[in-house]
C-alpha cells in the first residue's frame, strides 16, 4: 500500500538501488505503481492535502472543531487545532495569540465575558471592547502580528426579552430587542464602554419608555428621549453618544378575509390592540343589517346581552333620517335594510378594561334601488377588555371580504 494507517508514505522494501547492483524489475515496478496510485488518490491532511476527492469533502475535512478553550488572560485561538473554537470560560480575554494573516477562527461562547481591544491584540473594527453572552457566535480573521479582525458577530441568546420596569442596557445587550410592557426608563451604560456600533432596540408596548444616556451623554442631541407607547426605537452608539430613529406607532395589517354565504365572520387574537379598523364589502342574501358583537374570551362566546347601543344618520335619495336604539344585543354597522354594503368601521378601547368600547362607522350602500350614505356609532357598556370581534348579518347570509388592521 502507498501509505500506512497514519497516512505516511514509505518506499517498499527492496526498492532502493545499490551501486553496481542490478535493479530488480518486480520491486521497481511495484514502487512505480505505488507512486502512480498515490498520485491519483486523495492526499491526506498529514501530507498537506485535504483527504478528500471532492470540494465539499475537502471543506468538511479542513473545517474541524478545535479543542475547547477556557478563557483566561491570554487565549491562543491561533494555536487551536480546528477552525471552530468553543470558549468555555467567562474570564476576560486580552489576546488571541498570533497567526498568519488570513487564518479564520469561528468562536462560540458559553457565557458573558469581555474581549478587550488593546495594543497587543487589536480587536477590529473600531477600538471598543466586545461583550459576549451565552450562545453568541463570532468570526475572526487574523491580520498577522497578533491582530484579529471581527468580521461577523451574532447575539443569538439575548436577541429578545421583555422588561416590565426600569432597566440599564449593558454591553451584552448589543443587538438585543427588549419589549417594555409598562412605562419605564431605559438607562444606557457609558458610550465609551459600549463602543462603536453597539445597537439596542426598544419596543414600547404598555407605556412610554424614557431613554436616559449616561451622565452628560446625549441621544439625538438630547439628554433624554421618550419612546411613545406603541412605538419602536433602534439605538446606535458611536462610542461617544447615541442616536436613534423612532418608528411611530401605526396600523398593523392583521388579516384579509374573503367569505361566501356565511352567517358570521369571527376575528380573534386581538388582545394586543387598543384600536381595530375593519374595512369591507358585503352582499347580503336578503334583507338584513350588518351587526357587530364583542368577546372577552377570544371568541369562545360573544356578548349578546342588552348592553349595546347604537345610532345611525343616513341619507338616501334626497332625504336624511336618524335612528337610535338603546339597549340592543349588537351594534349596527349599516343603514336600514341594505342590499350591498361598503363600510369602514373603527373600534376603540378594545383591550382596556377601564372604559366602554366605542364603534364609529362610515358606510355606502344600495338600499331598495337607491344609493345611500351614512354614519353609524355605537358602544358596549361593559368595561371588560375585549379580544375578538364578530360580524354577522341580522338575517340570512353574507358574501364579501373584510380587511382588519390593528393599532397598539
Amino acid at each position: 500500500m502507498p501509505r500506512n494507517g497514519s497516512g505516511v508514505f514509505s518506499a517498499p522494501a527492496g526498492t532502493l538501488a545499490t551501486t553496481l547492483t542490478t535493479i530488480k524489475s518486480p520491486e521497481y515496478n511495484a514502487f512505480v505503481n505505488d507512486l502512480v496510485s498515490d498520485a491519483n488518490a486523495a492526499r491526506p491532511i498529514v501530507a498537506g492535502g485535504s483527504g478528500a476527492t471532492t470540494a465539499v469533502g475537502a471543506a468538511d475535512n479542513q473545517s474541524t472543531k478545535g479543542a475547547d478553550i477556557a478563557s483566561a488572560a491570554t487565549t491562543d485561538i491561533g494555536a487551536a487545532t480546528g477552525r471552530f473554537v468553543h470558549i468555555t470560560g467567562t474570564t476576560t480575554i486580552t489576546s488571541f495569540g498570533t497567526k498568519t494573516a488570513g487564518v479564520i477562527r469561528i468562536l462560540t461562547f458559553d457565557g458573558a465575558l469581555t474581549i478587550t481591544h488593546n495594543a497587543t491584540s487589536l480587536i477590529l473594527p473600531g477600538a471598543a471592547n466586545i461583550g459576549t453572552s451565552a450562545g453568541d457566535t463570532a468570526v475572526f480573521v487574523s491580520e498577522g502580528g497578533g491582530n484579529w479582525r471581527c468580521v461577523s458577530y451574532s447575539n443569538l441568546s439575548g436577541a429578545y426579552a421583555t422588561k416590565s420596569g426600569n432597566y440599564t442596557a449593558v454591553g451584552t445587550d448589543n443587538g438585543t430587542i427588549h419589549r417594555y410592557t409598562a412605562a419605564a426608563t431605559a438607562s444606557l451604560t457609558a458610550a465609551a464602554t459600549l463602543g462603536l456600533r453597539w445597537t439596542y432596540t426598544i419596543i414600547a408596548d404598555g407605556g412610554a419608555v424614557t431613554i436616559d444616556p449616561n451622565a452628560s451623554e446625549t441621544i439625538n442631541g438630547l439628554t433624554t428621549l421618550i419612546v411613545p407607547n406603541g412605538s419602536t426605537a433602534e439605538i446606535i452608539c458611536d462610542g461617544s453618544n447615541f442616536f436613534t430613529v423612532i418608528k411611530p406607532y401605526g396600523w398593523q395589517f392583521i388579516e384579509k378575509r374573503d367569505f361566501s354565504a356565511v352567517s358570521a365572520a369571527d376575528f380573534t387574537n386581538l388582545a394586543a390592540f387598543r384600536r381595530i379598523r375593519l374595512t369591507g364589502y358585503i352582499v347580503f342574501s336578503g334583507t338584513a343589517d350588518l351587526g357587530l358583537r364583542l368577546s372577552t374570551n377570544n371568541g369562545s362566546s360573544f356578548d349578546t346581552g342588552s348592553n349595546y347601543g347604537w345610532q345611525v344618520l343616513a341619507g338616501a335619495s334626497t332625504s336624511a333620517t336618524a335612528a337610535r336604539t338603546n339597549p340592543d344585543t349588537y351594534i349596527i354597522l349599516s343603514l336600514p335594510s341594505p342590499t350591498i354594503l361598503q363600510f369602514d368601521a373603527l373600534v376603540d378601547n378594545m383591550n382596556s378594561g377601564s372604559n366602554a368600547v366605542y364603534v364609529t362607522n362610515r358606510c355606502t350602500e344600495i338600499v331598495t334601488s337607491n344609493f345611500g350614505v351614512g354614519v353609524t356609532g355605537g358602544a358596549s357598556g361593559t368595561v371588560t377588555a375585549k379580544n375578538a370581534i364578530r360580524l354577522f348579518p341580522t338575517a340570512g347570509t353574507m358574501t364579501g371580504n373584510v380587511t382588519i388592521e390593528g393599532m397598539v
